[in-house]
C-alpha cells in the first residue's frame, strides 16, 4: 500500500487564501497550456479565479481544414469553429474545476488584438480595464510581451494599461507559451503532484481540435514545474533615456513597420 502524494506547497511570496486571481488568456487551450497549474494551486489555497478570454480562437485555419475536410473557410465557418473552441475550453475548465461563471470573453477577432489595440486604443484599454473593476483580482496573470504571437504581445500591453487605470495595482505574474528564452521578470516556479499534472493533461486534451494536429507539442507543455516570471509594478519602473524592444526586426522589414505608441489614456 502506498502512501498518498503530499499536495505541493504554494510558492511562500505569494499568499493565495482569499485571493482573486485574474488570468488573461488570448485564445482558447492558453489556461490549460500555460496555467493548468496555476489554476489548480490557487483553488486547493483558498483562492477565486477568472479568466479574461479574449478571443474565441476562430482564426485557426489549419485545424479547422484538417477536421472538417474543407479547403475554403468563410465568415459562417470560422464564427462556428470559435464556438467549439468555446465549447472546449469550458471542458476544459471543469476539468480544471472552474465554473462556467468564471469565464468572461470579449469575442474579439482572432489574430485582431493589435489591431484592436491599434484602431480603438481608449475602448480596448477600458474593456480590460471594466472586467478588473468588476473582478477586483488581487494577482493578474497575463502573457508575457515576449511572447511571439500578437495576440499574447497585444494582451499584455492591453492589460497593463488597463492595470495602471485601477486605484490598486494587483500582484503580476507573466508566462510565455509561443517562444522561447526567458522573459523579463524574476522566475516564479511553481511545482506540479502528479495528480495536478493529470489533471492538466485531461484539460489539454479537452481541447480536441488543438491536438488533432499537435498533440505531441502540446501535450510536452505538461510537466512536473509550471514557470512565469513576476514583474515589477507599474508605478515604480524608473523612466530610461534608452527603450529597447523585446524583438528586433530585420531591417528588410522597416519599410513596412508601424510603431505604435500605446499608454494609458489611449495610442
Amino acid at each position: 500500500m502506498h502512501e498518498a502524494e503530499p499536495a505541493p506547497s504554494a510558492p511562500t511570496d505569494i499568499e493565495w487564501a482569499g485571493k482573486s486571481v485574474l488570468a488573461v488568456t488570448p485564445h482558447p487551450d492558453d489556461e490549460s497550456l500555460a496555467l493548468g497549474g496555476l489554476i489548480q494551486h490557487a483553488l486547493r489555497h483558498g483562492a477565486s479565479v477568472t479568466l479574461l478570454q479574449i478571443t474565441d480562437g476562430d482564426n485557426n485555419p489549419w485545424p479547422q481544414r484538417w477536421l472538417e475536410r474543407r479547403w475554403r473557410i468563410g465568415p459562417e465557418a470560422r464564427a462556428r469553429w470559435g464556438q467549439r473552441r468555446v465549447g472546449e475550453a469550458q471542458q476544459a475548465m471543469q476539468c480544471l474545476g472552474l465554473p462556467a461563471a468564471s469565464l468572461h470573453r470579449l469575442r474579439w477577432p482572432d489574430l485582431g488584438v493589435c489591431a484592436r489595440l491599434r484602431d480603438d486604443g481608449t475602448g480596448a484599454i477600458e474593456a480590460f480595464a471594466a472586467v478588473m473593476r468588476h473582478t477586483q483580482p488581487d494577482i493578474v496573470v497575463l502573457p508575457a510581451l515576449e511572447d511571439r504571437h500578437p495576440d499574447h504581445g497585444g494582451a499584455h500591453v492591453l492589460a497593463r494599461l488597463a492595470m495602471a487605470r485601477l486605484s490598486r495595482e494587483p500582484d503580476c505574474l507573466a508566462y510565455l507559451v509561443h517562444g522561447s528564452g526567458a522573459p523579463a521578470g524574476d522566475p516564479f516556479v511553481l511545482s506540479l503532484d502528479t495528480v495536478m499534472q493529470q489533471t492538466k493533461r485531461q484539460a489539454v486534451l479537452a481541447h480536441h481540435t488543438q491536438v488533432a494536429l499537435a498533440r505531441r507539442r502540446l501535450l510536452a507543455m505538461v510537466t512536473p514545474e509550471e514557470r512565469l516570471y513576476r514583474l515589477p509594478a507599474t508605478t515604480s519602473a524608473r523612466p530610461s533615456a534608452v527603450l529597447s524592444l523585446p524583438w528586433h526586426p530585420s531591417r528588410y522589414l522597416h519599410p513596412w513597420l508601424q510603431l505604435t505608441v500605446a499608454h494609458a489614456d489611449g495610442v
